[in-house]
C-alpha cells in the first residue's frame, strides 16, 4: 500500500490530498480513466553509479586473479591448442563454416556446436601473443568482469534498493559455478554469450510497457541476440526472456486498472474481447494502443526467434551430432521409465548445484549420476516435490494473467484510483513524496521481479536440459552461467522479502547468514580456480570427489602414466606407474569395459613387458557399447600386441576389422604392411605401406616402413630416397638414420663384390 512519511516528519502533500478526498470513490475526475499513451517513468532505485561498477569490476578481477597462472586444461587441448582455425594460415571465412572445435559443420562426425564469435576471440588472442595460456585467461577474466558490471546495471533496474542489487551482483560475482566458464578457456563461450545477452536486455529495456515501440531498439536487441547465439547457442533464449519481461511489465503497470488487465488477457484469449464494450471510446482507444504495441513487440521478438532458430538448424546440414552411449547413460538407457525418471531428475540436480555448489566436477557423465530406475528411489520423490513446487511457482506467475477479473468491492476501485492520482501528482510535482517501499513492496513489483528471475533460470536452462532434444552432456556446470543470472535475482528478491517480514530483532541473524553464504561461495571459487591450474590438479581433485566417473579415473590414470614415461628417476617412475595402475583399476571397477581405461592400462602393460596381459586388457575394452574412435585404437593396439606374440592370424583379422570400419585408418595399413612383410608377402606389404603414405603423406613413419621393406628387397636407391624423406619430416628419426647407414653399407658391399 502507499504509505505516508514517518510520524516525526511533515506529512507529504499526497496524504493531505487523500485526506481531503476521503476515498469516497465518488465524483472521480476524467483523469481516473485509462491513461492515454505516454512514456512511463522509471521506477525508483533504477540508478547506478560508475563507482559501483568500478568496485564490482575490481572485485571480479581479484577473485579470478589466480586463474592467470593456469595452463590449458581439459577441453582446451581440442578447442584451443589443436584448433586449426586459430592458425594464421587458416582463412577467416572458415570460422563461419566450422564448428567450435575446428571441424567443418558438414562433416558427419562434427560436434555441430556453432560458435564462431567465440572462436574469433580465440584467434585474436592467438594472433596477439601466440597460443599461450596467459593472454587467453586474461581475456576471459576481463570479459567475466564486464558481465558482472552489466548484470549490476540490470539488477538496478529490477531490484528496489542499493542493498538488494549489490547482493544480487555479489552472489553472481562470487558463485563457484562460474569457475569452469572462466578458468577453462573453452568456457568463454558462456561468458561472451552472457555479455551479449545482458546487453540485449538493457538495449530493449526502455521499450518495456510502452504504448509506442522503438523499432531501432528492437532491431538492436535482435542483432545482440544473434551475437549471443553465435557465441553460444543458449543466447537465442534472450528473445523469449524479453517477451516474458515485456508482458509482465505491461501487466504490472496497470495492476489495479481492472479494465486494462482484462485487456491484457484479451491479448492471449480473444474470446474475452467482449469485455471491452464497457469502456468508453477514449478508454478503448488508449487500451488498444497499449495492447497493440505490446502485441507488435512480442510478434517481432517471436519472428526474430524463429528466424534465428531456423538459421541455426540450417547449420546442422540435415544431420544430428553423434553422441557416445557410455557418456550419456540416461539418454541411451534401454528402459523408457529409467530414461524418463533420470532426465526428469537432472533439472533438480542442476538447481542444487546453483543453490549448494559444494561438489563440483568437470565431467558428470559415465555414471557420475546413477540412473533413477524406479519410484522407490528417494530421488524420484525429491523430483516430484521439485516439479510440484515449480508448478506452484508457475501458477503464481500466470494466475494474474489468466484469472484477474473486475474487483468485487468498491475498496479495490478506490485503492486503484487513489494510487493513480498519486502517480499523476508525483509526475507533475517533484516535491511530492512517494515512499519507495510502497512501490517495490507492492504485490505487482514483487510478482514482476519473481517473473524475471524465474524466466531467466528456466528459459536459459531449457536448451541444455535434454528434455526436448539431446545434447552431448548429462550435466555441464558452465551451462549454468546464464541461469545463475536469474538465481542471483531470485536470491536478492527473497532476501528483501525476508528482511521486510522478519522482526527487527532477527534481522542481524539474516544478515549474518547471508554474509556467511557469500563468504563460503567466494572461498569455494578461489579453491576451485586453484584446482583448475593444470590438467593434473583438476583431475586429481575431481577423481577424488567424483569416484563414480570412470572417465575421470581413467584420465587421471593416463596423466600419471604420462608422468611416469617422462620421469628420469626410477623411483619416481615406479610411483607414477603404480598410481596410474590404481586409477585404471578404479575406472574398470566402476565400468568394467571402459574403453579408455582398458586402452591406456593395456599400453602400460606393454611398456612393462606384459604382452599377454595387454592383449587381455584390450579385448576387455572391446566389449563396451562405445562406438567412438577409441575402438579403432583398441583394435590396432590389440593386433600389434598379437603380432609381437606371433599370433599372426588373430592380428591379421583385427587389422582387417579396422579397415572395414574405416578404410582411411592409416595405422591399420601400416600394421598389415609389417605383418605381411614378416610373412614374406612382399606385394601385399608394399601395397599397404604405400596406402599408409597416401593417407598420411606428412608422417615420417610411413616412409621409414616402406624404405625398410625395400632394403630387404635390395632396392637401395628407392629406400635411400624414402629414408631421406622421413628425415626431412622428422630430422631426428633414429630408425631412418640407422637404416640409411645400412643402405650405404650394403651399397659399398655390392661395389666390392662386383
Amino acid at each position: 500500500e502507499w504509505q505516508g512519511a514517518k510520524p516525526t516528519e511533515r506529512p507529504p502533500r499526497v496524504l493531505r490530498m487523500q485526506r481531503a478526498r476521503g476515498h469516497t470513490g465518488s465524483n472521480l475526475s476524467s483523469k481516473d480513466k485509462v491513461q492515454p499513451p505516454g512514456r512511463s517513468p522509471e521506477w525508483p532505485g533504477s540508478n547506478w553509479s560508475w563507482g559501483e561498477l568500478g568496485c564490482i569490476f575490481v572485485l571480479s578481477l581479484a577473485l579470478q586473479y589466480n586463474t592467470l597462472k593456469a595452463e590449458f586444461t581439459f577441453d582446451d587441448a581440442r578447442g584451443v591448442v589443436a584448433n586449426q582455425d586459430l592458425l594464421p594460415e587458416t582463412p577467416w571465412t572458415d570460422l563461419f563454416t566450422h564448428d567450435f572445435w575446428g571441424s567443418p559443420m558438414s562433416n558427419f562426425d562434427s560436434h555441430k556446436s556453432y560458435r564462431p564469435l567465440t572462436v574469433l576471440t580465440f584467434r585474436w588472442n592467438a594472433l596477439a601473443a601466440g597460443i599461450t595460456p596467459f593472454t587467453f585467461h586474461l581475456t576471459s577474466i576481463v570479459l567475466h568482469a564486464l558481465v558482472c558490471c552489466l548484470f549490476h546495471v540490470m539488477s538496478a533496474k529490477v531490484l528496489p534498493t542499493f542493498t538488494t542489487r549489490s547482493l544480487a551482483s555479489l552472489v553472481f560475482l562470487v558463485h563457484p559455478i562460474h569457475a569452469e566458464a572462466v578458468a577453462n578457456i573453452v568456457g568463454r563461450a558462456e561468458v561472451l554469450c552472457a555479455l551479449f545477452f545482458i546487453m540485449a536486455i538493457l538495449v530493449y529495456w526502455p521499450t518495456l510497457a510502452q504504448p509506442r515501440h522503438s523499432g531501432g531498439r528492437i532491431a538492436a536487441a535482435l542483432v545482440l541476440a544473434l551475437a549471443a547465439m553465435l557465441a553460444k547457442e543458449q543466447g537465442l533464449m534472450v528473445l523469449p526472456v524479453l517477451a516474458v519481461v515485456d508482458v509482465a511489465r505491461t501487466f504490472i503497470m496497470h495492476w489495479h486498472d481492472t479494465r486494462v488487465a482484462w485487456g491484457l488477457a484479451d491479448l492471449f484469449f480473444p474470446s474475452r474481447i467482449g469485455l471491452r464494450t464497457s469502456l468508453d471510446k477514449e478508454d478503448a482507444a488508449n487500451l488498444a494502443t497499449i495492447l497493440g504495441s505490446l502485441r507488435a513487440r512480442v510478434l517481432l521478438l517471436a519472428s526474430g526467434a524463429v528466424a534465428l532458430l531456423g538459421a541455426r538448424l540450417a547449420m546442422l546440414h540435415g544431420a544430428q551430432p553423434i553422441f557416445n552411449p557410455t557418456e550419456l547413460p540416461a539418454t541411451f538407457s534401454d528402459t523408457t521409465l529409467t530414461r524418463m525418471l533420470t532426465l526428469s531428475y537432472l533439472p533438480l540436480f542442476n538447481m542444487l548445484l546453483l543453490v549448494f555448489p559444494t561438489r563440483l566436477s568437470i565431467d558428470w557423465s559415465h555414471g557420475s549420476i546413477p540412473l533413477v530406475e524406479s519410484s522407490a528411489d528417494i530421488r524420484f520423490t525429491l523430483t516430484l516435490l521439485f516439479y510440484c513446487s515449480l508448478g506452484a511457482i508457475m501458477w503464481i506467475i500466470l494466475r494474474p494473467l489468466l484469472l484477474l477479473g473486475p474487483p468485487s468491492s468498491s475498496k479495490s476501485k478506490q485503492d486503484y484510483k487513489s494510487r493513480q492520482q498519486v502517480q499523476q501528482l508525483s509526475q507533475r510535482d517533484s516535491s511530492v513524496t512517494v515512499s519507495s517501499d510502497s512501490v517495490f513492496d507492492s504485490p505487482a513489483a514483487v510478482w514482476w521481479r519473481f517473473a524475471i528471475g524465474v524466466s531467466l533460470v528456466i528459459l536459459t536452462f531449457l536448451p541444455g536440459s535434454n528434455l526436448f532434444f539431446y545434447v552431448g552432456y548429462v550435466v555441464a556446470e558452465r551451462t549454468l552461467y546464464l541461469p545463475s543470472l536469474g538465481y542471483a535475482l531470485l536470491f536478492a528478491t527473497a532476501f528483501h522479502a525476508c528482511r521486510q517480514k522478519c522482526p527487527k530483532s532477527l534481522r542481524p541473524v539474516l544478515y549474518v547468514l547471508v554474509m556467511v553464504y557469500i563468504a563460503v561461495l567466494a572461498g569455494k571459487t578461489v579453491t576451485r580456480n586453484e584446482q583448475w591450474a593444470s590438467n593434473y590438479s583438476i583431475h586429481e581433485a575431481d577423481s577424488a570427489s567424483n569416484e563414480l566417473n570412470a572417465k575421470l579415473q581413467a584420465n587421471f590414470g593416463l596423466l600419471n602414466y604420462e608422468r611416469a614415461k617422462a620421469s628420469t628417476s626410477l623411483h619416481e617412475k615406479a610411483e607414477y606407474e603404480e598410481k596410474a595402475m590404481l586409477f585404471f583399476q578404479r575406472a574398470l571397477a566402476v565400468d568394467p569395459h571402459n574403453p579408455a581405461a582398458a586402452l591406456d592400462y593395456g599400453n602400460l602393460l606393454v611398456d612393462k613387458g606384459d604382452l599377454r596381459g595387454a592383449v587381455a586388457m584390450y579385448a576387455r575394452g572391446l566389449e563396451t557399447r562405445d562406438r567412438s574412435r577409441v575402438i579403432l585404437r583398441l583394435l590396432g593396439n590389440l593386433a600389434t600386441a598379437e603380432f609381437r606374440l606371433g599370433m599372426n592370424a588373430e592380428a591379421e583379422a583385427h587389422f582387417k576389422s579396422i579397415i572395414e570400419i574405416d578404410a582411411h585408418f592409416a595405422s591399420a595399413h601400416t600394421g598389415l604392411g609389417a605383418l605381411y612383410g614378416n610373412l614374406g608377402r612382399v606385394q601385399d606389404s608394399y601395397r599397404h605401406f604405400l596406402t599408409a603414405i597416401e593417407l598420411q603423406p606428412n608422417v615420417a613413419e610411413g616412409y621409414f616402413n616402406l624404405g625398410t621393406l625395400l632394403v630387404q628387397q635390395d632396392r637401395l636407391d628407392e629406400a635411400e630416397e624414402l629414408f631421406n624423406k622421413a628425415l626431412t619430416l622428422h630430422p631426428g628419426h633414429a630408425g631412418a638414420l640407422n637404416n640409411l647407414e645400412v643402405v650405404h653399407y650394403n651399397r659399398k658391399q655390392k661395389r666390392r663384390n662386383s
